[in-house]
């Protein structure tokens, strides 16, 4: 037994020196003295970098890039490139720290508290900053006085307790505010935080195990058990099939062509920016941040190591973070192991994964039953192709065979010298092997934990976990025994299709055979335990598992059949039981396999409970359920047919518990969660729908899968459906062809005149009887097109969907329907039609807004706030009164917000401050320009006419007179026209005299009106106003609608409070929300 070593503190070398040479100078390469296996502290970038920082940095990296540049052109030597590849990253580390270094504190600070920008400049709306300072403030003031308090003698025990429940009161508000702060930085940690608080399980949480007992575990299956033996008997019918395989003649190219910048900027593009970095400390984000500067250097070092074949030795070291799976948290085998790799090791690696793959589909190295971490939406056809055999088996009552397998520890043992071999028999250049021989060459790790970091473990067996190039590398290995198995899918195989057989399906190392026959089961064993006997790979016999089923007389029976693995019996998997096989259990039991979801489900609730306990605000609550609990659902629903019940009973649990969140009373309509955020939703889809629709994107896309074998056995199933439910010749059927399915799946069969459906018949419910239903509930239809069967397109969408949105564009349509719903409404449904995507942009958005505010749009929106006219309608009383106006107008919520006299104070509040955001935004735009705010045109000779905004443009001779009206959203037409497009015409025609008057004047003229919603709806033409006439570029127009929306949704409950806080002056009130001027 090795000691463990200590890890060394997570400390950057330039982090101990802050005088940093960045000089143009020939690079110190002096990584030599530097320990390979210390883990640095991970590199950020700072927020708030001023530009003169940014500049001097791209400045100093570029001068070193060119420098290093040129060494590796003009000494073209495997040991500097090497060298300036182990010191690159540290580099970068220095000039990020240069730009995070205390001198340049002051522009930080400047940048910070310059002018706010428009999305942040005026109001009620809060920044975060000055929130959490001001809370800190506040908390500080308070513990100040409590603690005055208890050391004042014959104080009052009642004001004691008062002060404690103020400072506890301020506390739980800073934790909610540090939450919620700590969502906007990092939404998974921050629901991960919640979710395991609430939680007894230890499945987010570091190791515990002893260094030493994980050192002794990854030192024993780091190696093989023993030696590879390519000429060992059990191989002869691999050999064979490496030997047969035609000569490969297309794409050779790719691994002879020099690696160019465009591959390096899209292997950047493509990878995610904030995954874990490897002992270096550098994130992706760094080098996409400055990709362009380094570019130059990284296509010269790239290609040194494509044309050598070999890679520096910093990039062959790793630490290995350990990912909890199941199981007793003690035992390392129950914790996946994860290898965190130097960054510029995974792009090199992403881009020759990339040619390395293309050469392989190009030449059919890869058996289309294999389809792990390939184009093919693999584990849903694998699934696919797995129930439909079932479904066929109970159909036409045929005996069926398949066994489960599972590999120990695949992708960690699969042997070094055996990758080689089969890369070679694939026809794979030497030179590309070369390359990855020397990737795995001396390659070591380092296990994490919390206590620390064991020795250096060399890795002499299995391809790294988390590198781009090990899929494939796997994949690529299990190519002898997949093609060997499908070799043998006529004689022992089952039949999909009519000339389509298969005998395997493989997602990676999850491997799956099957037979119609006794024989041809006892055939395809034989040659899996030969494959894993000649690899040194083992098997888990006791988590496999063997179904074995016949039928006498259609019922079903356990066909006597023993397989064996290493001298050990595979268990039996009964009629009755079920294998859980790529994340589905697969049987012929449906209380094994429809309510497989209950303890999912059950979990789901305790995670929504607790997020919305949480203290998150509404909105990231809506995200967090949408992202990381209902998501877990996406993968389940397309496979498994849970009952409606539990389905109904879930969605009725989620609506009563945001209900709950945002104080909506019971009677509040349910189309409004499932309506789309684009229409003031939540986006929330009653979880039976959202099965449907999913369900029907996922038959959809089986129907035009890439993979000819799976749209083969669509279609066979549907024929089978058919011929079980109608009288059909089967000539007809034939010459039909698609257009006959596509009739049974739209419900348009009895429009065939040679087609009578059978008065009873004994066919299964399945997946297509599913997705007939959910057409006939969806209101869609399959359509033809050029000759093309299985069509489908959506009312909001006027193409054709395709198989990658298909999934996205149903459940839109889906929350439309709900949406028309809602609006049907006569009373909750009053406002939708005026919502639109921008003014309901604080429901999704990160606009910081309390939660009070948040409510009272939400309710407002609904027509729920409880005005006396609502009160009247749910006879909780009998008078509708304005409290104010008396008995001439009834007290509904238009009269308060827009036109009840005790309101005039705060309503022409809410219009100014509107008018100040917006004048400033104009300001900014227009420095050239003259701009008159409310006031008069010297020299008109009619009525006193001040228009909101005047903006005279004496250069051009142009003149924009524009108005702001905030008016109660109604969506009742006039004419065809909306309340904000004949609020636009009153506005514009009461200014037509001083049009004409400024056209006189020599002015070309523009006259239009910005209209909001009280509610926080946005006219559809104020973002073209605010572009064309007042030059606002199109994103910071974007940024100020949708702050002016969520401001108009706070001041209109600031203008309802007031109204109901009997107060017969503003003046207080108006002081507190006036807006601070920058």
């Amino acid at each position: 037994m090795i000691p463990p070593v200590p890890s060394p503190p997570p400390t950057t070398t330039t982090a101990q020196n802050d005088d940093v040479d960045m000089s143009p100078t020939d690079p110190p390469l002096h990584t030599a003295t530097i320990n390979r296996f210390t883990r640095r502290r991970r590199v950020y970038l700072p927020r708030n970098m001023s530009k003169d920082a940014e500049e001097a940095a791209e400045s100093s990296l570029r001068a070193l890039v060119e420098t290093w540049t040129t060494t590796l052109e003009d000494d073209n030597n495997w040991d500097t490139t090497s060298r300036i590849l182990s010191e690159l990253p540290i580099r970068l580390a220095d000039v990020v720290s240069t730009i995070s270094s205390p001198t340049q504190g002051q522009a930080r600070l400047s940048d910070t508290c310059s002018s706010p920008s428009t999305s942040h400049g005026d109001n009620t709306l809060r920044d975060g900053r000055t929130q959490h300072q001001r809370l800190q403030r506040r908390l500080d003031n308070a513990l100040d006085d409590l603690h005055s308090l208890e050391r004042t003698p014959l104080t009052s025990r009642n004001r004691v307790e008062h002060a404690r429940r103020r400072v506890s009161r301020l506390k739980r508000a800073k934790a909610r505010l540090d939450l919620r702060h700590l969502f906007n930085s990092s939404e998974s940690k921050c629901v991960e935080q919640i979710l395991r608080a609430g939680s007894a399980t230890s499945s987010g949480e570091q190791c515990e195990i002893p260094l030493s007992q994980l050192y002794d575990h990854f030192h024993r299956v780091n190696r093989p058990e023993r030696e590879f033996d390519y000429n060992a008997e059990h191989g002869q019918a691999f050999r064979n099939i490496l030997s047969a395989l035609p000569p490969s003649t297309f794409m050779a190219h790719v691994f002879t062509d020099d690696i160019t910048s465009d591959e390096i900027e899209t292997a950047l593009d493509r990878c995610r920016l904030d995954p874990a970095p490897g002992l270096d400390g550098i994130p992706y984000r760094i080098l996409y941040r400055y990709r362009l500067v380094v570019m130059p250097l990284l296509v010269s070092s790239f290609n040194s190591c494509w044309k050598t074949g070999r890679v520096s030795a910093s990039w062959k070291v790793s630490v290995t973070e350990l990912i909890y799976k199941k199981g007793d948290a003690m035992d390392p085998a129950n914790w996946r192991p994860l290898a965190l790799q130097s960054t510029l090791y995974k792009l090199f690696a992403t881009i020759i994964k990339t040619r390395f793959s293309t050469w392989m589909e190009c030449n059919e190295r890869l058996n289309n039953a294999q389809k792990g971490f390939r184009a093919f939406n693999g584990c849903h056809e694998h699934n696919f192709l797995a129930w439909s055999v079932m479904d066929s088996t109970r159909r036409k009552a045929k005996p069926l065979y398949a066994v489960w397998y599972d590999i120990k520890n695949a992708f960690g043992s699969i042997p070094h010298a055996y990758l080689w071999r089969v890369l070679s028999g694939l026809g794979i250049p030497d030179s590309f092997v070369a390359l990855v021989r020397d990737i795995y060459s001396n390659a070591s790790t380092v296990v994490s934990t919390r206590e620390g970091a064991t020795p250096p473990l060399e890795q002499r067996c299995g391809v790294f976990q988390g590198c781009p190039l090990s899929p494939l590398l796997f994949i690529a290995g299990m190519t002898p025994l997949i093609e060997a198995l499908q070799a043998m899918s006529t004689e022992c195989g089952v039949e999909l299709s009519r000339g389509t057989c298969t005998s395997v399906t493989a997602f990676a190392d999850d491997l799956k055979i099957y037979s119609r026959t006794p024989q041809g089961i006892t055939r395809l064993h034989p040659l899996v335990a030969d494959f894993l006997s000649w690899t040194t790979m083992t098997a888990n016999p006791s988590k496999c598992a063997l179904l074995a089923v016949d039928f006498v007389n259609r019922s079903h029976v356990q066909a006597p059949l023993d397989l064996s693995l290493d001298g050990l019996p595979i268990p039996w998997s009964s009629w009755n039981d079920a294998y859980t096989y790529l994340g589905d259990r697969e049987g012929f039991q449906h209380t094994h396999v429809r309510f497989q979801l209950t303890d999912k489900l059950r979990s789901l609730r305790h995670e929504a409970i607790a997020l919305i306990n949480s203290g998150l605000s509404p909105r990231q609550i809506f995200k967090a359920l949408k992202v990381y609990t209902l998501s877990q659902l996406d993968y389940a629903l397309r496979h498994v047919r849970a009952t409606k019940s539990e389905l109904v009973s879930f969605t009725t649990f989620l609506y009563r518990s945001l209900r709950h969140l945002l104080r909506l009373p019971a009677h509040s309509c349910n189309d409004f969660f499932a309506s789309p955020p684009s229409c003031g939703g939540l986006g929330f889809l009653p979880l039976d729908e959202h099965r449907d629709a999913i369900v029907l994107a996922y038959g959809y896309q089986m129907l035009h899968s890439i993979d000819p074998t799976i749209q083969a056995l669509a279609r066979h199933q549907l024929r089978e459906i058919i011929a079980s439910r109608y009288i059909i010749d089967q000539r007809d059927m034939e010459d039909c062809g698609d257009a006959l399915l596509q009739h049974y799946l739209n419900g348009t069969m009895g429009t065939l005149p040679f087609v009578l459906p059978r008065r009873t018949h004994s066919d299964i419910s399945s997946m297509w009887t599913d997705i007939t239903r959910s057409l006939q509930r969806f209101k869609l239809k399959f359509q033809s097109s050029n000759g093309e069967h299985f069509q489908l397109t959506v009312p909001h969408l006027d193409k054709q969907l395709s198989p990658k949105t298909v999934a996205r564009h149903i459940k839109t349509h889906v929350k439309l329907m709900h949406a028309d719903a809602w609006e049907s409404l006569r009373d909750q449904g009053r406002t939708v039609n005026l919502h639109g995507d921008i003014g309901s942009k604080f429901i999704t958005s990160h606009i910081d807004m309390r939660d009070s505010v948040f409510r009272f749009g939400i309710a407002a929106r609904l027509n729920l706030i409880e005005t006396r006219s609502v009160l009247k309608r749910q006879r909780v009383t009998g008078n509708d009164r304005c409290r104010h106006c008396g008995p001439r107008m009834p007290e509904t919520l238009s009269h308060v917000l827009q036109s009840c006299p005790h309101n005039d104070g705060p309503i022409r509040f809410r219009h100014d401050s509107s008018l100040r955001v917006l004048t400033r935004a104009i300001m900014r735009a227009n420095p050239d320009s003259v701009l008159r705010i409310n006031s008069s045109v010297p020299g008109f000779p009619g009525e006193l006419l001040k228009p909101d905004i005047l903006l005279t443009n004496e250069g051009k001779k142009e003149v924009v007179i524009c108005d702001l009206a905030v008016s109660y959203e109604d969506d009742q037409r006039i004419d065809g026209k909306t309340i904000f497009e004949r609020k636009a015409e009153t506005k514009t025609s009461r200014y037509s005299p001083l049009s004409r008057y400024m056209t006189q004047q020599g002015y070309s003229v523009y006259s239009c009106a910005l209209v909001y919603g009280s509610l926080g709806s946005v006219a559809p033409a104020n973002l073209d106003i605010l572009c064309r006439l007042f030059n606002v570029p199109k994103s910071s127009a974007n940024r100020l609608e949708a702050t002016l929306s969520a401001q108009h949704v706070e001041l209109s409950r600031a203008v309802w409070r007031f109204h109901c806080s009997g107060q017969s002056k503003f003046t207080r009130m108006g002081r507190e929300l006036e807006p601070e001027e920058p």
